[in-house]
């Protein structure tokens, strides 16, 4: 019985660290794609065209954005 629970400990425990990693990841991921918007320079971005209004707006906002893009 004590065997059946460490086993339990276990596998949760790999479903922790899994989620902590695709969180981590995707937050990677929406920094580079933030990051993105200054490095060319250029006003026609992905987040240009996605929502012009966001352009303007706090880098909060910019990084859902990413996010969810």
């Amino acid at each position: 019985m004590v065997q059946d629970a460490s086993g339990a400990v276990k596998s949760l425990i790999k479903i922790f660290r899994s989620i902590f990693v695709m969180v981590f990841v995707a937050h990677l991921l929406g920094c580079v794609f933030l990051m993105m918007i200054d490095w060319t320079g250029d006003p026609v971005n992905w987040l240009s065209r996605y929502d012009a209004s966001l352009m303007d707006s706090p880098n909060e906002y910019k990084y859902v954005a990413a996010m969810y893009w």
